[in-house]
Formats: C-alpha cells, sequence, structure tokens
C-alpha cells in the first residue's frame, strides 16, 4: 500500500476507559478525517449491542467480529480514525492488521485513573468485562495482560496526564504524527 494510505489511517488502542472514543472524535474532527469506532461498527453489522454479542455468542464470537470488522477497514483505502475496543489486540491476526495498516497509538492511561473513569455502575454495565462484583481484580489482571500487546501493536504511545482535556490530548497525538511524519 502507499505510504500515503497508511498514513491517513489511524488507530487508537488502549485499556477501556482510555478515551478512544472521545479523543478519536477530536482527533478526527483536527485531522478533517472520519472517525469510525469499531464496537459501534460490529453492533451495526450483527445488528445488536456488544452485550448482547458476549450474553448470546461468548467472547470467541464477538473476537471473531472483531476480526472481520478490522479487516473490512483496513481494506477501504480511505483516511480515517478509528476507536478500536479495548480488547482488539488480544488476537494476533488484529496486532499485525493494526501495525500494517494502520498508525496505530496506544493511549496509555494509568490503571487507577481508568478505574476512577471506570467505577460509576452504570460505566460497568456497559462493559460485558466488568460485569462482576471482583471487576476491580479482573480488569487490573486483563490491564497487565495487555500492556505488551499494545505495546506490540502500536507505533506510538501517547501517556495521558493529568487534568488533560479530550482535546488537548488529540492536539498532542496530532502533533506527534505530524512530527513523525516529517522526519
Amino acid at each position: 500500500m502507499p505510504s500515503s494510505e497508511r498514513q491517513s489511517r489511524i488507530a487508537l488502542v488502549g485499556f477501556m476507559g482510555s478515551g478512544k472514543t472521545t479523543v478519536g472524535r477530536a482527533l478526527a474532527g483536527l485531522l478533517g478525517f472520519p472517525f469510525i469506532d469499531l464496537d459501534a461498527a460490529i453492533e451495526n453489522a450483527a445488528g445488536k449491542r456488544i452485550s448482547a454479542i458476549f450474553a448470546e455468542e461468548g467472547e470467541g464470537a464477538f473476537r471473531v467480529r472483531e476480526t472481520e470488522a478490522l479487516r473490512s477497514l483496513a481494506s477501504r483505502g480511505e483516511g480515517e480514525v478509528l476507536a478500536c475496543g479495548g480488547g482488539v489486540v488480544v488476537s494476533e491476526t488484529n496486532r499485525r492488521l493494526l501495525a500494517a495498516e494502520f498508525i496505530a497509538v496506544w493511549l496509555d492511561v494509568p490503571f487507577g485513573e481508568l478505574m476512577d473513569r471506570l467505577s460509576a455502575e452504570a460505566e460497568r454495565a456497559a462493559r460485558p468485562l466488568l460485569n462482576s462484583e471482583r471487576y476491580r481484580e479482573e480488569a487490573e489482571a486483563l490491564f497487565r495482560a495487555r500492556e505488551p500487546l499494545y505495546r506490540e501493536a502500536s507505533r506510538f504511545t501517547y501517556r495521558w496526564k493529568a487534568n488533560e482535556s479530550p482535546a488537548d490530548a488529540a492536539s498532542a497525538i496530532a502533533e506527534m504524527l505530524a512530527s513523525a511524519s516529517e522526519s
């Protein structure tokens, strides 16, 4: 693929609650690209919510759908900012797709901050992997297991800064990407 096509496809990865959707929308606006939420694309294709896919078909079936959606988006050849689900990196196929077809940026947010963002009951209810009494311990185990996978799948890491707005984060990421394309 011509490098300009790859340069125009940006994928944000990171743990649930890291701000991929919020920062992704802001980044897409700054860059003049369409914004795509991978989970929303999966829901549209399936005709049901992610939580229903998990409940009715299991996580394995969801991951198959996730890979199909990512592969489809990677083949489009259009500029976009893609917010991936937190577990997209679990699949080696997905990590390879992200590395080969996108400029993947890991939104690296400390675990304590993530738990602050995800601790509300309504937030936990919307996320199938947090529907447990032991959600904090389970989330930390997932977070620790996925950290090296985010690193492997990503070309860049954006480390969250306290009190930074999503717009500020998007601007910093846009600057990081612009600097990299100039070198």
